[in-house]
């Protein structure tokens, strides 16, 4: 069927816009196909490599049930190198380093809770991380390593819920350092921070023990010193009574 002259200008012009732009629409076009393939290819493969990790993370929990320490090791090893990336291996991470602990290698342990510290995506692992790193400087002895590694904690592992835990891992340190003062600070800001918390009552109570048992280790401790002070002072003369006349006021 013959077109008439409206339609064949309308045609043409349809042409010549195509000849114009056609080869750039179909580029954008082609484009934004090969992206939303290869996005639906990349959720693919995350979705495959999530579900690798969780099933790694389930056999990792089921060998440090069993205390199994060769196979936490592997497993611990197999999430941090293949699926680091993942909050998998941020648990796995921690929970390697508990089973590492409970087996006696500190050092293993160790190197779990450093790796978390320095890879952990959420501040929330990251924080306890540091906060467990620097239980076991403590318990080594190292204690200003610990105070180091807490006092390098980052705004965002301090925002965390785990405030009064830094507080009050400070507190230990210090104790242990025998520097009672800033024990007591620490213990003292530790409980301030709980008190707002209705969920950490036993937590408090446990705070509130140490720092019940550093006033009276300081206590103690003053009690002999002020004794040996007051011996060195001479003794001041009785007060003068002037002698009554038996008058009565």
């Amino acid at each position: 069927m013959a077109y008439d002259l409206e339609e064949q200008e309308k045609i043409a012009s349809l042409k010549a816009w195509w000849e114009k732009y056609g080869n750039a629409l179909t580029s954008v076009v082609l484009g934004i196909a090969v992206a939303v393939a290869g996005y639906n290819v990349w959720q693919w493969y995350q979705r495959g490599q999530l579900g690798k990790a969780s099933a790694t993370y389930e056999e990792l929990q089921r060998a440090a049930t069993a205390r199994d320490l060769a196979h936490v090791r592997e497993l611990s090893g197999l999430l941090l190198d293949k699926h680091g990336s993942t909050a998998y291996a941020e648990m796995g991470a921690l929970l390697a380093a508990k089973a590492n602990l409970d087996g006696s290698d500190a050092k293993a342990a160790k190197a779990q809770l450093q790796w978390t510290i320095d890879h952990a995506i959420d501040p929330e692992y990251r924080a306890l991380g540091r906060l467990r790193l620097a239980g076991v400087l403590l318990d080594e002895g190292s204690y200003d390593d610990g105070l180091k590694l807490i006092q390098g904690s980052t705004a965002a592992e301090l925002s965390t819920p785990f405030q009064a835990s830094f507080a009050d891992r400070r507190g230990d340190l210090y104790l242990a350092e025998n520097k009672l003062a800033d024990a007591k600070r620490e213990y003292t800001a530790a409980l301030a921070l709980l008190e707002s918390r209705s969920d950490s009552r036993g937590y408090a109570n446990v705070v509130q023990l140490k720092l019940d048992g550093l006033m009276g280790g300081i206590v103690a401790t003053a009690a002999p010193v002020a004794a040996a002070s007051s011996a060195s002072v001479p003794p001041t003369a009785p007060p003068t009574v002037a002698p009554s006349t038996g008058a009565k006021p």
